[in-house]
């Protein structure tokens, strides 16, 4: 057995030993009520089952780093869980929440990563949220709430420890709001050296007032019914009082109930319980016992998904052994499962003996056809004499075997001795945390995913594995079993006027589809993968592998990065699919990802990323290899139409302990032609293994490649904080000509870039380029993180106005703050120097890279470095339908542009081009919230006020979509 199912048990034995101490976690009874009739499914009063108590206890082995992420995974949602969207570390980029009666899907990761939510309230509102942490894979449940006012710094209330799921999570209930305005809330891990993978945020705003209790309410029977809004309010008049209100729901939703122990925030404050039943005859209680404070009001948080239809209850009391009572409210919100595509298939290989003795069992079920899975859940029905006898693993008709749990349940022969549960990761708690198992649907531990068979062809015979893992006398019975496989959505079809056409597709049997790797340490391998669990491929024999014939490496750092993707010409939809498989440690140690983004690294798309555990488990003596099955996967990614793009498959490792790693198969992009435009799609060789002669992208992740015709330099020095004098960098330009036109680029690491200024030096003359942009239009400036710009006085935007939720959040080509025509007539050659500087405190960055590119009316003699041969004269721009003559002389200047010095990058544009679109501009896009941001900074603190955005008219932002580029030359 492995060590946390060691103090499981440990844990579980002090449960037990409690029962029989007065005043302790004993089983709770309540007495009817004299005159009621005793309701129809009891044979006696309904007992409390109290939660296992659990411990914050992180995984036993030191991340040799922290590994980050710009974007959420993608979920499917059974309980329509929102997902988290990254970055959101501030609340200017705060995830703005879908409704104020929901639960969002987040992680916290990697170490430090803090997570604003955002929402609307009015004026006598009251907040209620809570932070489920028990299905954390790393078992570490510890995490902080807090709730800011408007300017996104006055904390309104913060609560640590008031959560029972897990141990250590964080409950607020009943916050008020004095004014109306937008809020915001903050999840953390309390260590900024651990993480959550993931954890489940709850809220919940009431309006009005909630319902008084109508006492006797004592019992089930006798039940207040709960109201639409489920609110309510009040008394417990003794240690023995308990209130109970019923409410029906439906098979799979799922209940978020809160308890307000200080509703009149006077700092009177009392123990309550809080259960969620009946479940055979059972309710299951949390009880947090952390003391409240008058800025700290103490608090209760409960959570249940439910498998059937019927009348349920909610329970209100003081825990056993407790001794104060008093004043409460009660929020209590139903969440109900998302509209699936759903089958559910059963077993006909039913009854399965289970044990006496350490044996295994299996039973089948086979699904006719080739469902795809989006969503996978099993049912099980057993009895065993010990249920923690029992290790439970269902292995796909692929071969690849996933746990889901492992010794859970009552250690005590004869105790508890039926399980009856759905196993679901997106129920509202996991299987582990109570002893009871029959009722609700649960997550599977929080070391299992079912979402590891996701994807897959369902198609074929299932195995489920059930092994008694002890030897002894002790047995039961696998009664029934079945499995619910949801398919996912048909992807969006092409709009009227356009047809579909695959942009790139690559099965890698006869080539290897012009993909690209590199890296440390680097072993991916294009070939037939031999080393289990990951010996095939999707399709055919060949594939991509992180090492075809073993594990990945120690410490290694590595990319597959497809060839370019152009989708010049192209609208939406655009689908990108692709096949993997994966055996990968925990994600506090190893890390995996695909992005989808423009080609050399800017505005990336995270398409999938790994946050599970370690992908092995103990079976009795046997450790099972688990893998993710071969799943196929799809992506709108839309926002990225017109554009050249590429798809990245990373992963990367710390010095110990490796495993079969990611395989890559089957990789397609699909997007849709206007009526009568011409498109080339991106081609691979299918008959001879030789690469594409597409250009091979590079892996490092810079946002812009530098064009000819551009003097450059990269200092990568440090940009002084909150300092005048800043930081300068000089480069020379060696031939001489009278300067007629001068574009500069900038590209610089900095958050808050609204701090930072660019200033041009030559001959004396200098140039402020970029002057804190956003300021002095709100008192702070742009938000965003990070420059990629070229300074062009004939551009189409201004710099100053430029300020995208993207990263960089200034990217493309915009006019100066200052004209850069105060050079033109000036002698080119010579020293010219850029002075960075950062006006405020707090934030800071790093000049990367400059150059200054000149026209003039003497060509240069030197040949750009990065140009190795010119250009004919006559050449066509490959970017644009007609060419224009070389001997063209442009409007503007008396001296036509060399050939030569045309910009190859599509997004370093020359004045010729800006001026002569080839295609209309994409809609700008609006910031969801006012651009504020909180900081440890008292500067920061004292911020109130926020910056301007800007808006569409047609195309508001969803902060579900990922970001589009907001400059738009053409292509």
């Amino acid at each position: 057995m492995h060590a946390p199912r060691t103090l499981r048990l440990l844990l579980i034995v002090g449960l037990l030993l409690a029962v029989a101490i007065p005043g302790s976690l004993a089983l709770a009874r309540t007495n009817a009520a004299p005159d009621q009739a005793p309701l129809p499914t009891q044979a006696e009063p309904p007992k409390a089952i109290e939660l296992i108590p659990q411990d914050d206890v992180d995984e036993g082995k030191t991340p040799d780093g922290v590994y980050g992420s710009q974007f959420a995974p993608y979920q499917p949602l059974d309980q329509a869980l929102q997902a988290e969207v990254e970055p959101n570390n501030t609340a200017a980029t705060a995830t703005a929440l879908a409704s104020n009666d929901g639960v969002v899907w987040g992680a916290v990761f990697p170490n430090g990563d803090l997570d604003y939510f955002s929402f609307t309230a009015n004026a006598g509102d009251r907040i209620y949220a809570a932070v489920m942490t028990s299905f954390s894979s790393n078992a570490s449940t510890d995490s902080v709430l807090t709730l800011f006012a408007s300017d996104g710094t006055t904390v309104v209330e913060t609560d640590d420890n008031d959560g029972s799921l897990g141990g250590s999570s964080s409950s607020i209930a009943g916050a008020n709001i004095v004014s109306g305005g937008a809020y915001f809330l903050q999840v953390k891990h309390f260590s900024a050296t651990s993480h959550l993978r993931p954890y489940h945020l709850h809220v919940r705003v009431q309006s009005g007032s909630p319902t008084a209790e109508v006492e006797p309410n004592d019992t089930p029977g006798t039940a207040n019914a709960l109201p639409a809004f489920g609110w309510m309010t009040g008394t417990t008049s003794s240690a023995t009082d308990a209130d109970w209100f019923s409410l029906a729901l439906n098979a799979g939703d799922t209940i978020y109930a809160s308890l307000d122990l200080d509703p009149t925030r006077d700092n009177t404050q009392w123990n309550g319980s809080l259960g969620i039943g009946l479940f055979s005859n059972y309710y299951l209680t949390v009880n947090d016992v952390t003391a409240g404070s008058a800025t700290n009001p103490t608090s209760e948080a409960h959570f249940m998904t439910v498998r059937e239809t019927g009348t349920y209850y909610i329970w209100v009391g003081v825990p056993a052994g407790g001794t104060t009572f008093g004043d409460y409210n009660l929020s209590v919100s139903v969440h109900p499962a998302a509209p699936e595509t759903c089958t559910t298939y059963t077993s006909t290989d039913v009854p399965q003996t289970l044990g006496p003795g350490a044996t295994t069992a299996s039973s089948t079920i086979t699904v006719p056809g080739n469902p795809r899975i989006a969503d996978l859940n099993v049912t099980v029905e057993l009895t065993h004499t010990v249920m923690t006898e029992l290790d439970a693993t269902l292995m796909a008709p692929g071969g690849n075997e996933v746990g889901l749990f492992t010794d859970v349940g009552q250690s005590t022969a004869g105790v508890f001795v039926t399980m009856t549960t759905t196993l679901d990761d997106e129920a509202a708690i996991p299987i582990a945390v109570y002893l009871l198992q029959p009722g609700p649907a649960f997550e599977p531990e929080n070391v299992y995913r079912l979402d590891w068979f996701d994807g897959q062809d369902a198609g074929g015979a299932w195995t489920l594995k059930l092994t008694d893992d002890t030897a002894n006398t002790n047995g039961g019975t696998l009664l029934g079993w079945s499995m619910r496989v949801c398919e996912p959505t048909p992807p969006p079809v092409c709009p009227g006027g356009t047809t579909p056409v695959t942009v790139y597709s690559s099965d890698f049997e006869a080539t290897d589809g012009g993909f690209t790797h590199s890296g440390t340490a680097d072993t991916w391998a294009w070939g037939s993968p031999t080393a289990a669990p990951i010996n095939t491929c999707n399709g055919g024999v060949n594939c991509w592998k992180t090492n075809l014939t073993g594990t990945y490496t120690a410490s290694s750092n590595q990319d597959l990065v497809s060839p370019n993707i152009s989708l010049a010409g192209l609208v939406g939809p655009v689908v990108v699919t692709w096949s993997q498989k994966y055996q990968i440690e925990s994600a506090s140690y190893d890390h995996a990802y695909v992005d989808f983004r423009e080609v050399g690294g800017a505005n990336p798309s995270r398409l999938w990323e790994w946050y599970g555990a370690t992908m092995t488990t103990g079976v009795g003596a046997v450790t099972v290899q688990e893998s993710a099955g071969w799943g196929t996967r799809q992506r709108d990614l839309s926002s990225y139409a017109g554009q050249n793009t590429e798809l990245v498959f990373h992963l990367d490792g710390d010095s110990s302990i490796q495993y079969a790693g990611l395989a890559v198969d089957d990789v397609s992009v699909t997007a849709c032609q206007p009526a009568g435009a011409t498109f080339t799609p991106t081609v691979t060789p299918t008959v001879t293994p030789t690469p594409t002669d597409t250009p091979t992208p590079t892996n490092t992740p810079t946002a812009t490649p530098v064009p000819a015709g551009f003097t450059c330099s990269t200092p990568n020095v440090a940009i002084p904080d909150n300092n005048p004098t800043g930081v300068s960098d000089t480069l020379n330009v060696g031939s001489t000509g009278t300067l007629n036109d001068v574009n500069v680029f900038v590209r610089a690491t900095h958050t808050w870039v609204g701090d930072t200024s660019f200033s041009v030096t030559h001959n004396a003359t200098s140039v402020t380029v970029v002057d804190r942009p956003g300021v002095p239009a709100s008192t702070f400036g742009c938000s965003g993180d990070n420059i990629t710009a070229t300074l062009d006085d004939e551009a189409a935007t201004p710099v100053e106005n430029e300020c995208a939720a993207s990263v960089p959040t200034i990217n493309g080509t915009f006019i100066p703050n200052n004209a850069l025509s105060a050079f033109d007539g000036m002698d080119q050659s010579g020293a010219w120097t850029i002075t960075a500087v950062d006006a405020a405190g707090g934030d800071t960055g790093v000049l990367v890279e400059w150059c200054v590119q000149t026209e003039t009316s003497v060509p240069p003699t030197a040949t750009p470095t990065d140009t190795a041969t010119p250009e004919p004269a006559t050449a066509t721009p490959t970017d644009t339908a007609t060419p224009e003559p070389a001997t063209a002389t442009p409007t503007d200047t008396a001296t036509p542009e060399p050939a030569t010095a045309t910009p190859t990058d599509t997004r370093l544009l020359s004045r010729r081009r800006l001026r002569r679109p080839t295609r209309p501009c994409r809609p700008r896009l609006h910031r969801p919230t006012p651009r504020q941001r909180s900081s440890a900074s008292s500067r920061r603190r004292r911020r109130s006020a926020p910056r301007p955005h800007w808006t569409s008219p047609t195309t508001p932002r969803s902060p579900l979509r990922p970001p589009q580029p907001r400059w738009c030359p053409p292509r």
